[in-house]
């Protein structure tokens, strides 16, 4: 799969875990664009550098990002739980912490294609 196909899923992934309106699902799609444009596997990618790039994209700090995203997946776990624990296997009632939630997202956007395309198989 080309970045390009991965990058187009980012969106629909962002809003599957959360709020649109949130401004974090925003920062969320934009840190998983980022990730893909990286090319690095979610082991090898530098989190600190994707927020990094997204906080100066938008033109605030890093902290601002974390924290809509905080709110984001907080919002997220209570309305979106069973996308949570489907696709990135999160299934306390808890939300993770902000750098946790960042890190499990972009490593199970590929479990999230691969899902959403054997649905559209059928």
């Amino acid at each position: 799969m080309t970045q390009e196909e991965r990058a187009k899923y980012a969106t629909s992934y962002a809003l599957e875990l959360g709020p649109g309106y949130y401004k974090g699902c925003r920062n969320m799609y934009l840190l998983l664009g980022e990730y893909v444009k990286s090319g690095l596997s979610a082991h090898e990618v530098n989190y600190k550098k994707l927020i990094e790039t997204v906080a100066k994209e938008r033109d605030v700090s890093t902290e601002t990002i974390k924290k809509a995203i905080h709110r984001y997946v907080k919002g997220g776990l209570k309305s979106y739980h069973d996308s949570w624990v489907l696709y990135t296997g999160w299934d306390k009632d808890v939300p993770p912490d902000v750098d946790t939630a960042i890190k499990l997202i972009c490593m199970s956007l590929d479990n999230y294609i691969e899902i959403i395309k054997k649905k559209s198989k059928k």
